[in-house]
């Protein structure tokens, strides 16, 4: 059911905004549009799928037990909570006139709201009418809030008491934690999450909302029940921004006495090499931030051919690909710079084997495969261009090319290391794979979350079967992926690591 819920809120809230951009932010009312929009198509198609989805789970639940011959019966959404969502959403866009990402947002947690009640609303109804309990099942990330009250147990409440909370007071408005039905008192009983939530209390006891947020954000919970947190997550960001600000004067002495290295470098003396350079000074001490900033200082462009990153990736000297990821891997800001996963751990691989492939192990990409993947190459096949790579920065094409327009570009914030690191990981830790299609016997294509973004790594069997060619590792898929053509963007899809469906572009403005 949570799986279902997710790709459901999902689903709905990129249609909401798709919708917004073509015709809600234009439109002569916009109250009384998102009035309509909210009516017409949240609180049916949406809503009615959410109370299927926690029907079918309560059906699967109770086989096997006393209630298995009691069928659950959808419980209708009422005027007065459409009416409720409606009036949300009329404030929401009254107080945030002026900013319209954070309206967005708003509506966002609104429709997620409302879509997640009904499922909420459907298994809490149906628990009491048979007299059972029910119980708070945390979302993967949940709050410390949110832990503090699954870990109560299971609840019971009386059918008018659940009949009347239809408007998910008790839950933020983004939340997606689930209900789940418990027939038993017994701990055993409760769903898994639920229960470590209850045990962790029994064992720690955590004095109201205070001593559950200093036990989740130092890492205990999670340590002990294996459940991440956002408050957690968030609390690991304070400490990395306190010790960024704390080397910040370090950091920039430093910074001075690199600039000084590479300068011995660029001219011949100190029998160092660039590579060495920049591993010495890199880790942990100057940000992808001042590393450009020094290389800007010696007069050179931070990014693309003759410059110092396009030697450390052309140069044949210092670590190998493989060696370089294991260093660069362990980037302490790349959480607070990329933002959080949206898959977490645990996701179960998905995979097709259309075809049988020789298993002569997947190629390690090299320096120059990393280099093109990020920067781009074109080249003249059959008397016409083609663009290879380019998913970092996007090359002018040559006299004759024309641009192609649906390359896709990593986020704002991304660089050549965490491109690397994206390579690497859905390599060697694939969450989807396809081996081989009829279209591309030849291919093996596999996929992976990654700071929010779904990147794709592919490669090729040599026609002798002999060995294999790295393709590209592109990003897929992620709120703010785009292409090169204006106002084409992929917004994040769960479905690209469910389903085989291709990831369609969307062709409108983008917040």
């Amino acid at each position: 059911m949570d799986a279902q819920l997710a790709a459901e809120v999902q689903s709905t809230l990129v249609k909401a905004r798709k919708w917004w951009h073509s015709e809600g932010a234009t439109a002569q009312d916009q109250r009384a549009a998102l009035a309509g929009y909210i009516r017409d198509h949240v609180a049916v198609g949406p809503a009615h799928r959410a109370e299927n989805a926690a029907l079918n789970y309560l059906v699967k639940h109770r086989a096997g037990t006393p209630y298995t011959l009691t069928t659950p019966t959808a419980v209708a959404i009422t005027p007065e909570e459409i009416s409720y969502h409606i009036g949300a959403t009329a404030a929401a866009l009254e107080e945030f006139a002026d900013r319209p990402d954070r309206f967005l947002r708003e509506l966002d947690a609104i429709i997620s709201r409302l879509i997640m009640t009904r499922a909420r609303q459907t298994v809490r109804v149906n628990a009491a009418r048979i007299g059972a309990k029910y119980a708070r099942i945390p979302e993967a990330g949940a709050c410390y809030w949110c832990l503090m009250l699954a870990s109560r147990g299971a609840v019971y409440e009386s059918i008018e008491k659940a009949q009347r909370n239809s408007t998910g007071d008790s839950y933020h408005p983004h939340c997606r934690c689930s209900v789940g039905e418990v027939h038993s008192d017994a701990l055993s009983s409760l769903p898994t999450r639920t229960r470590k939530c209850v045990q962790f209390r029994k064992k720690f006891k955590p004095t109201g909302y205070e001593g559950w947020r200093a036990l989740v954000a130092s890492g205990q919970f999670t340590e002990t029940t294996g459940i991440t947190s956002t408050t957690r997550l968030e609390a690991i960001a304070r400490e990395l921004k306190a010790r960024n600000r704390a080397k910040a004067a370090e950091g920039l002495a430093l910074a001075e006495d690199f600039k000084k290295s590479l300068s011995e470098v660029a001219a011949g003396r100190g029998g160092g090499r660039l590579v060495e350079t920049v591993t010495r000074f890199r880790p942990g001490v100057l940000s992808g931030d001042q590393l450009r900033d020094v290389f800007a200082s010696l007069g050179e462009v931070p990014r693309g051919p003759g410059t110092p990153i396009h030697r450390l990736f052309t140069s044949g000297e210092g670590p190998a690909p493989r060696e370089w990821f294991d260093f660069v891997r362990h980037d302490p800001t790349r959480l607070d710079r990329l933002g959080p996963h949206r898959v977490q751990a645990g996701f179960a691989p998905v995979v097709w084997d259309d075809l049988e492939l020789p298993e002569t192990g997947a190629p390690e990409p090299t320096w120059e495969n990393l280099y093109v993947n990020a920067y781009g190459k074109w080249e003249k096949r059959r008397k016409q261009w083609r663009l290879y790579g380019g998913h970092l920065v996007m090359p002018a094409p040559p006299d004759g090319a024309n641009l192609v327009l649906t390359k896709s570009i990593c986020p704002p914030g991304w660089t050549e290391d965490d491109l690397t690191v994206a390579a690497f990981l859905s390599l060697d830790d694939p969450q989807w794979r396809i081996n081989g299609t009829p279209r591309h016997a030849d291919r093996r294509v596999l996929r992976r979350e990654m700071y929010g973004v779904i990147f794709e790594h592919a490669y090729y069997i040599r026609e002798d079967g002999a060995g294999q060619d790295f393709a590209h590792c592109m990003p897929l898929c992620g709120d703010t992926v785009r292409a090169t053509q204006p106002g084409a963007w992929a917004p994040f899809d769960l479905k690209a690591l469910t389903t085989r469906d291709k990831i369609e572009w969307q062709y409108e403005h983008h917040g």
